[in-house]
């Protein structure tokens, strides 16, 4: 028997060992399957994201380029000018508050699964700033009618409550990872612009309402939020002053980003007349839409990103900045190269003559919108690791500069003056945002 046992033993041991061999090969089989299903779902989700993204900014660009041609170049740019003084209050009222949904809130909710405490600091924040607002519109409305040149302030007060609902929907469903969900909330307002644009005769009035009504639409995905975060939670003092915190930095570099996106229409008009604001803008109106196309790469990825970071995934982390990045970058330069040539043909093909002026605007202001898609990803990196004040102080520093040069420029260069100010700011900024990103995050990866 004792034979017996030191001759089954190693059989039995080495059935045992085979047996465990092949059940590790298995369990690493399929943990690399999922891996695999895992990327290839999340390539399709940001696939389609993405498809969505575009689809929402080229009948972004159709709306404009539907309204150029409905209307007259003044009264286009009366309506640019409405815009911008939306975007004012905009800024001022409630967008300064958006990002804490989107870096907070995402964080909260990978740590507790709902963002209570993020939601309840937001509206306490969100609250204050619309009242203060709200009180300097009423007392401004008829200084801005006169600039304006007519009695539209109702319209702009309407507008602004559904674009607050609107871009509240927007980064909540962003820090909830319901990106696709998030991205139909602007397509919705979209393609119904374009459908209604297109079936009735517009007047400067009626386009108002037009974009008010179509915006109003996208309270229907309010019926995708889920009830739990807006629960009341007890009062955290040390966090709603960490979120009080970076949201007042966030006030510093939305009022930044503004002067970039609207300091040119201001400046124009200032120097100008709302003739050569609607030239200027009709260019201004297509980069834009390939400018803000890099927000669809932050949206995907903020709340990804700052998961990986939060884990100390650095090889998800490396992935994304040395292999997407990059990737991302080369086809960007591609198309905006491609653009830049055909630039003249487009903007003929989709404005009427009196828009000639406006093809060496949009050439020049291409070179900008490369910069955006790689600054993008240090944005991320900035604020997702509470380095936010080195960002925004980048957006004032931007800001202060595409001021000066267009207050320089434009009596010199007219509108071309404003395209160069605009450009040069900005690929000033990005050169030094790469500067102090790149070592701090490469530091970070290998340490």
């Amino acid at each position: 028997m004792g034979l017996g046992k030191l001759d089954l033993k190693p059989g039995k041991e080495l059935y045992c060992a085979s047996k465990n061999d092949r059940k590790g090969m298995a369990n690493l089989e399929l943990k690399t399957k999922s891996l695999r299903s895992l990327k290839l779902k999340g390539l399709y989700k940001f696939g389609l994201f993405s498809a969505i993204q575009i689809v929402v900014q080229i009948l972004g660009l159709a709306t404009n380029v539907i309204i150029a041609r409905k209307i007259s170049v003044s009264d286009f740019g009366t309506y640019s000018m409405v815009i911008t003084i939306v975007g004012i209050i905009s800024t001022f009222g409630f967008t300064w508050t958006s990002s804490v949904l989107s870096f907070y809130g995402s964080k909260e909710v990978a740590v507790s699964g709902t963002m209570r405490k993020t939601i309840q600091s937001r509206n306490i924040v969100l609250l204050f700033s619309a009242t203060v607002i709200g009180l300097a519109f009423l007392f401004l409305s008829s200084v801005i009618n006169r600039y304006i040149g007519m009695n539209c302030t109702l319209l702009i007060f309407i507008w602004v409550v559904i674009k607050a609902i609107n871009e509240y929907l927007t980064y909540y469903f962003i820090a909830r990872e319901k990106k696709i969900i998030s991205s139909t909330v602007g397509l919705i307002a979209r393609v119904s612009t374009v459908l209604l644009l297109l079936m009735l005769h517009v007047n400067l009035v009626s386009l108002l309402w037009i974009c008010i009504l179509c915006e109003m639409l996208v309270v229907v995905t309010v019926v995708f939020v889920d009830r739990s975060d807006f629960t009341p939670s007890p009062f955290d003092k040390d966090y709603f002053k960490e979120i009080m915190t970076f949201a007042l930095w966030q006030l510093l570099g939305s009022s930044a980003i503004y002067v970039v996106n609207f300091g040119d229409n201001l400046v124009i008009r200032h120097f100008m007349s709302s003739h050569d604001v609607g030239i200027y803008n009709a260019a201004y109106k297509i980069f834009s839409g390939i400018y803000i196309m890099a927000n669809v790469v932050s949206s995907f990825y903020v709340a990804t990103i700052s998961r990986h970071f939060h884990q100390n995934d650095k090889k998800s982390l490396k992935d994304i900045y040395f292999k997407y990045r990059i990737m991302l970058i080369a086809a960007v330069i591609c198309v905006h190269l491609l653009t830049i040539a055909l630039s003249g043909p487009i903007l003929t093909m989709l404005y009427p003559s009196e828009y000639s002026a406006s093809i060496p605007v949009f050439q020049v202001l291409l070179i900008a919108s490369i910069c955006r898609y790689w600054t993008v990803f240090e944005m991320l990196f900035f604020n997702i690791n509470k380095m936010f004040r080195i960002q925004q102080t980048l957006n004032i520093v931007c800001a202060i500069l595409n001021i000066a040069l267009d207050i320089a420029l434009v009596p010199r260069m007219g509108i071309m003056g404003a395209a160069v100010g605009t450009t040069v700011s900005i690929v000033c900024t990005a050169i030094v945002s790469s500067i102090i990103c790149e070592p701090k995050l490469l530091k970070y990866l290998k340490s």
